[in-house]
């Protein structure tokens, strides 16, 4: 099928439809296959065997041309998997009339919306072709696991000749276990941070990180091969120099000190030299720990000093992949308690990229501070972690539960939206920078990430899948922006009402990004007869200049 033109997959009207959706099946006899011609044997010497055929199936929708419509009372068919406000997802669909909830091994749905890819469900919609879609792309390990993230982040700003100690802390990708190089270099450091930093940055990053197990060979060898590219933002300034930072398009002059305003000339700096900034290191030797793979806050750990750091690693199982990073020590607070900020990030099946401009923060419960590192209620901000915090209890070990919808009491502290944070800027920091100055530092951040992943995320182009990431960022005292990690399958509960509007608007313009190009009204029916949704216009593309370039339909 060629670009110009969109086949239908939807039910014709003229199809006669099952208790579930989909088109009946002709009548057959039990021991004849459907499709198959009915034989009548002859019953004796000069008869001829006849054949008798059944009636054919109705004929599929005729493909429509870009702008046209599928007959009137054409329908199509979704799942949408249990967990994560599965019903958010479904009401969003549902507002479209032409959209009809299916059943899950229906073979002609045409949207499988999953919490995590599943290889069969993926092998099963990659046959399908434009038939069907799916909410994941494939190659997500690449930027999902905070090992690969690292790994090929630094890889590719190496190649860029850019800082990648300007976007993300820090980090040692280390297996448990005596005889891994990058366990040997992160002790040095951190041994050489508890007698004086003097020596830190003696040449810690000149040498290549070297595969430590299975996860980092196979990183390790596919951030060498990686091709480049380059982004700019649609409707940004056109042209500027690697290394800077695009002012707010808001504002003609920059603000002295402003986060994303500033132009920061590309240094080369090792992870050592990085560490000896005060900024990053603080004054303590604190590390967080992180295992490679896990979500909501499960398995991190924060540790001071090189002895406890040593006896948690140890008793790790030989070759268990660990991620162990610089903990940034001077974190900006907001009312005394620190927070990170999620930004919601759309990849469509065409590699476009598009950023929500309404990131929201999660701030923690209880109030910053260095003196107690295993209280986790301080130092990590998930929802997950925080909605277990009571009255007087201290820190404790995560379970493995799913996340409480109805705690919507507890949440709605713990949320501020991009509002409430600018203006708290204003207040706390005037003429530093606003919300939208983090905003553009955070969207460059985003596509250098991409960059060097750009081959390895969805690697076959398949037309017929996306994805809706979470970006975690932090922001220090000095409004530098930090990557944190990505998330794929992003937390979408309504548990604030502020989450609420934003994930609303969110999945109604994603809806509008990834399927109604697709799966367009049919006759008689309109987008613009259906409800409207507040803030489905906040995405905003990123547009790919070098590589693979994504349609220019936005």
């Amino acid at each position: 099928m060629d670009e110009g033109s969109l086949e239908i997959q939807g039910h014709s009207p003229s199809a006669p439809r099952s208790s579930h959706g989909a088109p009946s099946a002709p009548s057959a006899s039990a021991n004849t296959p459907s499709d198959a011609p009915e034989r009548i044997c002859a019953p004796g010497p000069g008869w001829a065997a006849a054949t008798v055929r059944p009636e054919p199936a109705p004929a599929a929708p005729a493909p429509v041309k870009k702008g046209g419509k599928p007959p009137a009372g054409t329908q199509y068919t979704f799942f949408v998997g249990p967990g994560n406000n599965s019903e958010l997802v479904r009401q969003t669909l549902e507002r479209r009339p032409w959209w009809v909830l299916g059943k899950e091994d229906d073979p002609e749905l045409n949207l499988k919306w999953l919490q995590v890819r599943q290889r069969a469900v993926a092998d099963s919609v990659r046959k399908a072709g434009n038939k069907q879609f799916m909410n994941h792309l494939d190659g997500l390990s690449c930027i999902g696991r905070k090992n690969e993230l690292y790994v090929n982040l630094k890889a590719h700003c190496e190649r860029e000749k850019l800082n990648v100690h300007e976007m993300a802390p820090p980090t040692f990708i280390v297996s448990a276990g005596d005889n891994c190089p990058e366990y040997v270099e992160f002790s040095r450091v951190c041994k050489a941070m508890e007698k004086g930093r003097a020596t830190i940055g003696r040449s810690i990053s000149k040498a290549p990180m070297k595969p430590n197990g299975p996860a980092d060979a196979d990183a390790a060898s596919a951030a060498s091969t990686d091709e480049q590219s380059e982004v700019s933002e649609a409707q940004e300034s056109p042209s500027k120099s690697k290394g800077d930072i695009p002012a707010s398009p808001q504002k003609d002059t920059p603000a002295k000190g402003a986060a994303g305003q500033l132009p920061r000339k590309p240094t080369k700096m090792s992870r050592g030299d990085a560490i000896t900034n005060s900024t990053t290191a603080g004054e303590k030797n604190i590390w967080i720990i992180k295992p490679t793979n896990n979500n909501r806050g499960n398995g991190i750990r924060v540790f001071k000093g090189f002895n406890a750091i040593e006896e948690y690693v140890r008793k790790k199982a030989v070759g268990s992949q660990l991620v162990i990073q610089k903990y940034i020590e001077h974190p900006l607070l907001y009312k005394r308690r620190k927070f990170d900020i999620r930004c919601l990030v759309l990849v469509d099946c065409n590699m476009n990229v598009y950023v929500y401009k309404n990131y929201y923060l999660r701030t923690s419960k209880s109030e910053y501070s260095l003196d107690n590192m295993q209280d986790l209620f301080i130092h990590l901000t998930n929802y997950a972690v925080q909605k277990k915090k009571k009255p007087k209890k201290g820190e404790r070990e995560l379970d493995e539960d799913e996340l409480d919808e109805d705690d919507e009491q507890m949440e709605e502290g713990c949320n501020l939206s991009k509002e409430e944070f600018s203006a708290f800027m204003a207040d706390e920091r005037p003429g530093e920078g606003d919300a939208d100055d983090i905003l553009v530092r955070m969207r460059e951040i985003i596509a250098t990430t991409l960059q060097g992943v750009w081959k390895k995320l969805n690697p076959n182009r398949e037309k017929n899948t996306f994805e809706i990431f979470g970006w975690d960022f932090l922001v220090d005292e000095d409004l530098n922006v930090w990557l944190i990690e990505v998330n794929t399958n992003p937390y979408i509960g309504c548990s604030s009402e502020i989450l609420r509007t934003i994930f609303t608007g969110m999945l109604e313009g994603a809806i509008k990004k990834c399927i109604d190009p697709h799966f367009p009204p049919p006759e008689g029916e309109s987008l613009r007869d259906i409800e409207e949704v507040d803030d489905s216009d906040l995405w905003h593309k990123i547009v790919l200049k070098k590589g693979d370039k994504p349609d220019k339909d936005d």
